[in-house]
């Protein structure tokens, strides 16, 4: 998994079912290839409206792991480049590579915008490569769980890339670099919990013990919403759609 990490009460962020590749292009031999295509992939980090902070911090940047997934294609022409269809890409911990292995940057792709989401999913998403915003349609149609807790999470964290090109590396390869933006909402909710001094009878202090919060329950737009629970510092995380009308409720300790 990921680590994710969010201080902001409102944050850009989201998610898609992760499923596993099920495309096999076999591009190890391919004629005319000028080199290999290597993809990085970062992302924008986490965004606030809150005046308060920072547009962007650097602690709250996805740190992606092994056999994450992305998806990724190639447009020329106001067209798809044959075989660039929704790629899947996944990250070993140092490259993403395809099934078949590395990609190769070949003649036909000279002068093609290429695009990558994350994550991945096997059935096509909605991708309109004619269109300067090709993911508008995949986000304004994304649906979120109501259980996003562990690993759920992430699975409903939708991020997409705009549109960049190959850049000449070294050697014969090229590259491509892809940063990601967050395209939900995300609410971060911090309860407050019970807190005691602890001291000695000498007065010799042993630190603070703190007691969270019990009955914790959410609604999202009436429906129950299990949140993702970061233990470390007792914040709940819940997803959204942005620039939509959304009712948050809770409880806890027995109060709404």
């Amino acid at each position: 998994m990921k680590r994710n990490q969010f201080i902001y009460t409102i944050t850009l962020i989201c998610g898609l079912l992760i499923t596993s590749c099920s495309q096999d292009y076999d591009m190890e031999t391919v004629p005319g290839a000028k080199g290999q295509l290597n993809v990085s992939v970062t992302d924008t980090g986490v965004q606030s409206d809150a005046k308060t902070k920072a547009a962007t911090d650097k602690d709250y940047i996805t740190t992606f792991a092994n056999n994450d997934k992305i998806g990724l294609y190639a447009v020329k022409n106001n067209a798809i480049v044959d075989g660039f269809e929704n790629i899947c890409l996944t990250f070993n911990g140092t490259n993403w590579t395809s099934a078949s292995g590395a990609l190769q940057y070949t003649a036909a792709l000279e002068g093609a915008s290429f695009y990558a989401y994350y994550p991945y999913q096997s059935t096509n998403p909605s991708f309109a490569a004619a269109s300067a915003t090709p993911f508008s349609s995949m986000v304004s149609s994304w649906t979120i769980g109501a259980d996003q807790s562990g690993d759920n999470f992430t699975k409903y964290d939708l991020m997409t890339s705009v549109a960049v090109t190959a850049t000449k590396a070294s050697g014969n390869d090229y590259a491509l670099n892809f940063t990601l933006k967050h395209e939900m909402a995300m609410v971060v909710v911090t309860l407050p919990a019970t807190s005691y001094n602890l001291k000695k009878a000498d007065e010799t202090s042993l630190g603070v013990y703190s007691i969270p919060t019990s009955g914790v329950s959410f609604t999202i737009d009436g429906t129950a919403t299990t949140p993702y629970y970061e233990a470390t510092n007792g914040n709940y995380r819940m997803l959204i759609k942005p620039a939509t009308a959304t009712t948050l409720g809770g409880a806890f300790n027995s109060k709404t």
